[in-house]
């Protein structure tokens, strides 16, 4: 008896040698769903193999363009980011193969995630996409105004700020300037790297 691939995804572990043979069968079983318009993968595939589903739709994107834009695709990918292991790997996926179909979930990404490396990767890329218009940078950036080491890191966020030009920002600015001791001095170098930015911005946004 025949053991299908649908079959063959319910069973875990699996080892690299058969992950691979699968993943390969897979892609073409996708891409004959896709044209016929079916779902992507076995309904709890990517819940149980997330990395060999990552890797299907990398190849399968890669033999059809057409999946960049797949609802069950974009979906899918997304529930990954919430993984703290695969979220890398997922964005990666989303901006190199998908591209601008992807652009809400990045802009959501580099919008609010506190994850300060993804959050970066995912605004680098809506403005290389075209998407930068649908993230908010305030939000973006006042998280890493919070979240970054030191001083010249901090300095970049305060300039982005200051030509965002939006009054949101005008607090947690003068909470950044009162700043002057303590351990927040010893660990991140206080302000003295931008200690005109952090004036020159606070004064235009009261300006508003």
């Amino acid at each position: 008896m025949t053991t299908s691939s649908s079959e063959r995804a319910r069973r875990a572990p699996l080892s690299r040698g058969a992950a691979e043979a699968l993943v390969a069968e897979l892609v073409g079983e996708m891409i004959r769903r896709w044209r016929e318009g079916e779902h992507l993968l076995p309904e709890d595939f990517l819940e149980r193999h997330p990395e060999d589903g990552l890797e299907a739709y990398q190849e399968a994107i890669k033999l059809d363009s057409g999946y960049r834009g797949d609802a069950a695709l974009l979906r899918n990918v997304r529930g990954l980011l919430d993984d703290r292991r695969l979220a890398p790997e997922a964005l990666d996926l989303l901006i190199k193969g998908v591209g601008k179909p992807a652009a809400p979930a990045l802009a959501e990404v580099a919008s609010t995630d506190k994850r300060i490396e993804l959050r970066r990767a995912a605004r680098k890329a809506c403005a290389e996409l075209g998407c930068l218009n649908q993230v908010d940078q305030v939000s973006s950036y006042l998280l890493d105004l919070q979240q970054d080491k030191t001083c010249e890191e901090r300095r970049v966020a305060v300039i982005a700020l200051h030509k965002l030009g939006d009054r949101r920002a005008l607090d947690p600015l003068r909470k950044v300037r009162r700043r002057r001791g303590g351990l927040f001095v010893l660990f991140t170098g206080a302000n003295e790297c931008m200690k005109k930015e952090l004036d020159d911005a606070i004064k235009s946004l009261e300006g508003e």
